[in-house]
């Protein structure tokens, strides 16, 4: 007689898991396809942002080394003459004034500050602004020196451009005198530069920021 147990016999070939399917999904091709176009598509729109980035140029450096051609070319004139350029005439033009401070810088001059004038009034005057001094070939690097006329010059390639808003390429100086600290004057859009001729200060005029926040006019 056959007896049926109660016992079911578990699948023996299969294991102890004997009757379990265990179902892995995978990824589809259509979808691994589509995560790569969404990818492609960020990558896109993210890349150009981040050129732009990088390309734009840092314009806190750039005042900076401007500023320290400046300072280093009215400390060398300070050192030589006992004054600040500007601060006397330059024999054409009065003292305080911009042509006065800018005559000072770019010719050879005397003890007193005085230009040579028979060097004519554009010599060793370049058609642009170069941040690495460089000679004037078409006159010669000592055009205009004598023995009277020996100091300078000390700005080779003419007074260098702001390069801030809101007077980012303006190349012109606003004249103080006194104690008057050089700060930004809103109504001499034609002066990339404040500078007062007493102190020696100079900074640019400029009323913005750069993006840590820090005024340009304090660098």
């Amino acid at each position: 007689m056959h007896v049926n147990s109660p016992l079911k016999r578990g699948n023996v070939a299969a294991g102890p898991r004997a009757g379990r399917n265990t179902v892995h999904k995978g990824v589809s091709l259509i979808e691994l396809i589509i995560a790569l176009v969404i990818l492609a598509l960020l990558a896109a729109l993210a890349i150009p942002r981040f050129s732009r980035a990088a390309a734009q140029p840092d314009e806190g450096a750039i005042l900076r080394a401007h500023l320290k051609v400046l300072r280093v070319a009215i400390e060398r004139y300070y050192q030589d003459h006992d004054v600040f350029p500007g601060c006397h005439a330059d024999g054409l033009n009065p003292a305080g004034s911009e042509a006065a401070f800018i005559a000072q810088l770019t010719k050879f001059s005397d003890e007193r500050g005085r230009v040579n004038v028979a060097a004519g009034p554009r010599a060793g005057r370049t058609t642009g602004w170069k941040p690495v001094p460089q000679k004037n070939v078409a006159i010669g690097p000592r055009a205009g020196r004598n023995a009277v006329y020996h100091f300078g010059p000390y700005l080779r390639d003419g007074v260098p451009p702001c390069p801030v808003p809101p007077r980012a390429g303006v190349t012109g100086v606003r004249m103080l005198g006194g104690p008057t600290p050089p700060a930004f004057v809103a109504d001499a859009p034609q002066a990339g530069w404040v500078y007062n001729y007493e102190t020696g200060q100079i900074v640019a005029n400029s009323d913005a920021a750069d993006a840590a926040g820090r005024s340009y006019g304090s660098y």
